[in-house]
């Protein structure tokens, strides 16, 4: 999947995903960022369940997006954007 990931709106250099832990991470190229709301929709395609999606600029951690757990299933789910921790 590298390349330009329309969705993303990046410069996508790989994507993993645990699927026990429900955790997404998108690597991008350096000084790259990434649209929120593409990057939901394309880790929500993998599992609708997903809680948590990391990306990372090159090598350096970039943003972290968590979502709501305590959102009945069914109803609109709300993200929240984060620094990562250092």
């Amino acid at each position: 999947m590298r390349g330009k990931a329309q969705e993303i709106m990046c410069d996508v250099r790989g994507i993993a995903y645990d699927f026990e832990r429900r955790i997404g991470r998108l690597y991008m190229a350096e000084d790259n960022c990434c649209d929120m709301s593409g990057c939901i929709e394309f880790f929500s395609g993998i599992d609708p369940d997903v809680r948590r999606i990391e990306t990372f600029a090159g090598e350096v951690p970039d943003t972290v997006y968590i979502r709501d757990r305590d959102v009945p299933r069914g109803h609109r789910v709300e993200w929240t954007a984060r620094l990562p921790a250092m």
